[in-house]
């Protein structure tokens, strides 16, 4: 069973294929070896964020981290486009309502509806 990790957060998970694993590793990462793993996006950074999204902190900045814990959740308000976009994120109920973040410090949060 191949394993992947996401070149955004460093996560590592497990991928369902339905070719026999040499096979597939032939056809989709003909570089790699059985049994390496392959990089791709976990379910968690797929997403390019945009306003509306619905977002987790996963990691914050030592300026925010008295204030967030990771796991809020917020909504991304705004996107700086910039070398690296930044999002602004506007958060309910806590020490903060607003906080600037790079796309590794927050995860596309998976329970909500799709945007259009």
């Amino acid at each position: 069973m191949p394993f992947g990790r996401c070149p955004v957060c460093g996560t590592g998970y497990h991928l369902s294929v339905n070719l026999p694993v040499d096979e597939w590793y032939r056809e989709y990462f003909p570089q790699c070896q059985v049994g390496d793993e392959v990089p791709g996006l976990c379910l968690g950074c797929w997403a390019e964020l945009r306003v509306g999204h619905h977002v987790k902190v996963r990691r914050a900045s030592p300026e925010l981290a008295e204030q967030l814990i990771v796991g809020t959740k917020g909504v991304v308000v705004a996107v700086v486009r910039a070398e690296e976009p930044m999002y602004i994120v506007q958060f309910q109920g806590q020490g903060i309502q607003t906080g600037l973040f790079c796309r590794t410090d927050l995860s596309y949060a998976l329970d909500q509806e799709a945007l259009i």
